[in-house]
């Protein structure tokens, strides 16, 4: 029988300690796959070496929590250029109510704060964060401050941040600008209208993009504007070339340039209003490789020209590598159960459709799935059916009686139709009380019958 293996025969404990002498940029490249907070304490505290750089830097000031105009926050973090290298997740807020305490690194009692110019601090700080990767600016929730307690301007510091950081931080990879229509003043230019972004082409490395609230106010509606903030707009979008996914909301595009998305993949478009009624079809077909689709305008189809309104729906040689699709019916019914001009069908797994009613939404799902080509549903896992209401669940008895016959009937021959079907969500949203809403006693008896 062999003898025991003695794992520690010949090691000393300097052997050890050498060989756990690693370069700070390996234990930083260590330390970024450790997500929880625990853990990467305890692997701080594995060797001296490791403990230098995680417990009183990384640890701290992976992810910053602060204020645009914190000339306080900004002098501590250039203060230690090891703090500044820490910072991989920078959020910028207009109240650190809306962070928490552990995102805040808090400012020690004895710090000193050196007299200069706020914007020149923030250039030196955005200098220093050499491992940036991801900026959250958030502005959806706001307490301004009274005026004796403001550190430097607002509008002097965001310009002077989104000026310099495009050009200083080239790692950065993920962008998301959540503003409120709060923050907006008739004075105040939309961020994709005016000049803040101009710079975005200098990010190489941008891959994600996520943009909510970028909508006009004011005089910025004025004909004589729009000129304007068509160039500005033409300029941001040479930055999303190379986007793997964009998601934008409540946002108004005066202008689509005749620009390629050659590495999309993901895209998210609610409540997007676009300057030509053709502009959503130009923007797929220039999205060859899109996987993941969300459209939603307001329960309305945005796939369907006006010219073949009321006709059958077209065949659109869009989207055809589709997996995941989530917009009106009439929409998925070109992506879905249409084929592409070459006759083959786009496999989509997981499928979303919106509707205003249940009453208006079933009947058609049911007639696209019975006429169907051969093949459709083939590869569907997962179907959810959203409605805004439904007149069954609120009306008399008498209809309530009849109403789960009209489910049954048209979900019996979708699960027929999907023979990978793992998931059958139907969900029920009521404006008035925005709650969704389902019988038990009818889902119930819908899915008993229809799983029989």
């Amino acid at each position: 029988m062999d003898a025991p293996c003695r794992v520690n025969e010949g090691i000393d404990e300097k052997q050890i300690s050498k060989a756990l002498l690693l370069p700070p940029e390996l234990i930083y490249a260590i330390a970024r796959r450790i997500p929880g907070t625990a853990d990467l304490l305890s692997f701080g505290l594995v060797h001296s070496s490791f403990h230098d750089v995680v417990i009183p830097y990384y640890l701290k000031f992976r992810e910053v929590i602060m204020e645009i105009n914190d000339t306080n926050m900004w002098d501590y973090l250039v203060g230690d250029p090891r703090r500044l290298a820490s910072v991989e997740v920078l959020k910028i807020v207009r109240s650190y109510l809306r962070g928490t305490s552990s995102s805040k690194p808090p400012l020690p009692g004895n710090t000193v704060h050196a007299e200069g110019d706020p914007l020149d601090k923030i250039q030196r700080a955005l200098g220093g964060m050499i491992r940036l990767r991801e900026i959250k600016w958030n502005e959806d929730f706001i307490i301004p401050k009274p005026p004796e307690e403001r550190q430097a301007g607002v509008n002097e510091c965001q310009q002077k941040f989104w000026a310099v950081m495009p050009k200083l931080c080239k790692r950065v990879d993920t962008i998301t600008l959540v503003r409120s229509s709060l923050t907006q003043t008739p004075q105040e230019y939309c961020w994709l209208c005016g000049p803040l972004l101009s710079e975005l082409h200098h990010l190489k490395n941008l891959r994600t993009f996520t943009g909510e609230l970028f909508s006009c106010v004011g005089p910025y509606q004025w004909d004589f504007l729009k000129q304007r903030a068509r160039r500005a707009q033409n300029n941001i979008f040479s930055a999303f070339s190379q986007l793997t996914a964009l998601s934008l909301k409540s946002t108004e595009l005066q202008v689509l340039p005749d620009i390629q998305f050659p590495s999309l993949v993901a895209l998210s478009l609610v409540g997007v209003t676009f300057d030509a009624k053709d502009d959503p079809l130009r923007m797929l077909a220039s999205c060859p490789r899109i996987m993941s689709l969300h459209l939603d305008f307001d329960n309305s189809p945005i796939l369907v020209p006006d010219s073949n309104q009321g006709g059958s729906p077209p065949s659109l040689n869009i989207a055809p590598l589709l997996t995941s699709f989530t917009g009106h019916c009439k929409d998925a019914q070109i992506l879905f159960f249409n084929p592409l001009p070459d006759g083959s069908l786009r496999r989509i797994s997981w499928l979303k459709i919106l509707g205003m009613t249940a009453e208006g939404l079933l009947p058609p799902l049911r007639s696209a799935f019975e006429h169907s080509e051969c093949g459709v549903g083939q590869d569907l896992l997962e179907l959810t059916i959203h409605a805004m209401h439904s007149r069954i669940f609120r009306a008399n008895e008498n209809v309530r009686e009849r109403g789960p016959t009209l489910w049954v009937t048209c979900l019996r021959m979708i699960v027929e139709s999907c023979p990978k079907l793992r998931g059958l969500i139907i969900e029920i949203r009521y404006p008035d009380t925005g709650y969704e809403y389902l019988d038990e006693t009818v889902r119930s008896f819908i899915f008993e019958t229809i799983f029989a």
